[in-house]
């Protein structure tokens, strides 16, 4: 499994967890920096990525909800409580839940959605 990282989470992370031996990719290495999610959503392949986003109004932008619908990605939206940790502080906390959440994502049905907020656990979002 693929784990797509949206532009609002460090690059760096990535690359850190592909160190690791993590199949992760930043959306800047597929897209360019200024796509738009309802260009870059549908070409996703939801059986083999996870998409991992701070955008959490995704699901609720009409273009971008439909594009999450086409998709048939599974996707976790990360709490603004995570996005405002800055740099160093969200890439710790990201490696401190990242084999819960590999495994927990792994395991998920295609098309879910969570939000993960500072404690680590994603939870389910109702269905689009």
């Amino acid at each position: 499994m693929t784990f797509l990282f949206d532009n609002d989470i460090s690059y760096r992370l990535v690359e850190h967890l592909r160190v690791e031996g993590v199949d992760a990719k930043a959306l800047r290495q597929e897209y360019t920096e200024s796509a738009k999610d309802p260009e870059w959503l549908p070409t996703i392949d939801g059986a083999t990525t996870i998409i991992i986003t701070g955008d959490c109004k995704m699901r609720h932008r009409a273009p971008e909800r439909a594009a999450l619908t086409q998709s048939r990605a599974t996707v976790l939206f990360v709490h603004k409580s995570v996005m405002h940790l800055i740099g160093l502080p969200q890439t710790l906390w990201f490696l401190k839940h990242w084999d819960a959440l590999q495994k927990f994502l792994e395991g998920a049905a295609r098309g879910s959605h969570f939000i993960v907020g500072l404690n680590g656990r994603p939870q389910e979002l109702p269905p689009l």
